[in-house]
């Protein structure tokens, strides 16, 4: 369903329940986060890449005011709602200083009943972090809470949003896992050949 967003464009991809701070300078900016921490409002951050707007990005909402400035500067926490389809981009849109437009939301589907990718998942985890996934952790679990555990970065999370079907995006988080399995099994090889020297 589409919706009009305000837009931040940065070289960012904020996955539903990430937080990340900004520092708020521009004064297109400092009057779009004053309107959303008045109003509780979502803005969007379309994805910048060399330079170019990409045609998908993240709803955000403002977390917290860190701190606020003399010259109206300011530091913000933000989180990820949703990933988007940018459908059209005005900049500035009528009467304001900061850009906008309409998007379509890009479905964050539900994964939790795939046994098999869970199960492998739960490995994952066990194997980087040495402990175990509660049952109730992974209740409802989302295919973008996920990928927020893998640590994937901006191209990573793009290309992951890009993909057309909830299926798609599940194997593309197991090709993760099973990269990053991989290097950590070459670690370990490097290491115990290194002690044995």
């Amino acid at each position: 369903m589409a919706k009009i967003l305000a837009h931040f464009p940065l070289n960012v991809m904020i996955l539903p329940g990430e937080k990340m701070r900004l520092h708020i300078f521009e004064p297109r900016y400092k009057q779009l986060i004053t309107e959303c921490l008045a109003t509780e409002k979502t803005f969007g951050i379309p994805f910048v890449a060399s330079s170019k707007l990409l045609n998908m990005g993240s709803e955000v909402k403002v977390t917290k005011l860190i701190t606020k400035f003399a010259n109206g500067e300011m530091d913000i926490e933000i989180e990820g709602v949703s990933m988007f389809y940018l459908i059209d981009f005005e900049d500035p849109i009528a009467g304001k200083l900061y850009a906008g437009g309409q998007v379509e939301r890009i479905e964050n589907s539900d994964c939790s009943d795939d046994t098999q990718l869970i199960n492998f998942f739960c490995s994952f985890y066990t194997s980087f972090n040495g402990k175990k996934l509660t049952n109730e952790s992974l209740q409802n679990i989302r295919v973008f809470d996920l990928a927020r555990w893998l640590n994937l970065n901006n191209q990573q999370k793009y290309e992951l949003a890009d993909l057309k079907s909830a299926r798609s995006r599940q194997l593309y988080l197991v090709h993760q896992m099973r990269f990053l399995l991989l290097i950590k099994e070459q670690e370990k090889k490097l290491k115990n050949n290194f002690l044995l020297n």
